[in-house]
């Protein structure tokens, strides 16, 4: 979750992403049914703000889950619910049919593992890890942003320099 968040970051720096957006690619062959035991209706309604685009500044063109078991169409059965019209309509599953996948995404553009004519995935992995662990000071700076977990049991505030952001009355100011 962690890298996948790291990621997205990085993504929504750059002006292109910005302006053109992402397409998404979900390889699902190794999904289990321990990764299934960790998806629960709690989990999804976690999830659902995160896929409808409504807690990050990242614009999703198009999802594709590709390989997917019946251990994953029972996961989406459990977050579709939770999901925006618009978002739906962004979902395609592919299954093992890499035609379909190929009518969203031109080929030009697919790794060689899904019939395309980029470098592998292992190869864009190494290049990409590359980069975020070259932006790992960045990352460490941000870790001090943010509230801290223990400020957030606090019931007592004494003045408006000890607010933690979550106290205080919201009144209509003229």
């Amino acid at each position: 979750m962690k890298a996948g968040l790291m990621t997205i970051d990085l993504l929504i720096r750059d002006e292109e992403t910005q302006i053109n957006g992402v397409v998404d690619i979900n390889d699902m062959e190794d999904f289990t049914l321990q990764h299934m035991a960790q998806f629960g209706p709690r989990v999804a309604m976690k999830a659902a703000p995160v896929m409808n685009q409504d807690t990050i500044p990242l614009r999703m063109k198009c999802m594709n889950v590709v390989n997917e078991s019946g251990f994953f169409d029972g996961l989406f059965a459990i977050i579709k619910p939770f999901l925006k019209e618009k978002i739906k309509k962004r979902m395609h599953v592919h299954g093992q049919d890499l035609s379909t996948l190929h009518k969203q995404i031109t080929s030009s553009s697919l790794p060689s593992e899904y019939g395309g004519s980029e470098t592998s995935i292992d190869d864009f992995s190494a290049k990409w890890g590359e980069y975020v662990l070259s932006k790992e000071n960045e990352f460490l700076a941000m870790k001090d942003f943010g509230l801290k977990r223990s400020d957030l049991g606090k019931k007592d505030v004494d003045d408006a320099v000890t607010m933690t952001g979550t106290a205080g009355s919201y009144k209509k100011l003229d």
